[in-house]
């Protein structure tokens, strides 16, 4: 298990929290009504609030967690949401805040793919904070403190 104060994350498994579960507590912390991650991707931020990555080919799982700016999340237990999420053994990582980089550093290790293969969200329920990455190769932070930014 991930906690503060140290992760072994090339050899334990975060705990897992099921996709639905994890959907409902956005919508209820958020005051969100999105039926998908693929919406919530899509359809919450306003076109203009996406950074474009510079050299998307070029860059890794360590260069793009990079991006993530963790200390604007609470110290709590972040939910990670790749493309391995989506298959019903697995569901979204769950992953303290201060472990996030050693995460993202094992993943391919340990799956056998890449983190940053496919849309990838990072949600702090407590923070109610969303760091989203679009497989096209943009990122964007959704602060639900704030009313939606859609278009």
């Amino acid at each position: 298990m991930c906690l503060a104060g140290g992760c072994n994350a090339r050899r334990a498994r975060p705990p897992m929290i099921a996709l639905d579960e994890l959907l409902a507590r956005v919508n209820a912390a958020f005051g969100l009504h999105v039926s998908s991650f693929t919406a919530l991707i899509e359809h919450q931020v306003a076109a203009s609030r996406w950074r474009r990555l510079d050299t998307p080919e070029h860059i890794d799982d360590m260069g793009i967690i990079g991006l993530v700016d963790a200390s604007a999340f609470l110290p709590e237990a972040l939910a990670v949401v790749t493309d391995e999420s989506y298959d019903k053994t697995v569901g979204a990582f769950a992953v303290h805040r201060d472990d996030l980089r050693a995460f993202a550093g094992a993943y391919r290790e340990r799956n056998g793919v890449a983190m940053f293969n496919g849309d990838t969200l990072i949600v702090g329920i407590e923070s109610k904070l969303i760091w989203m990455f679009h497989h096209e190769g943009v990122w964007t932070l959704f602060d639900g403190r704030r009313a939606a930014m859609a278009d």
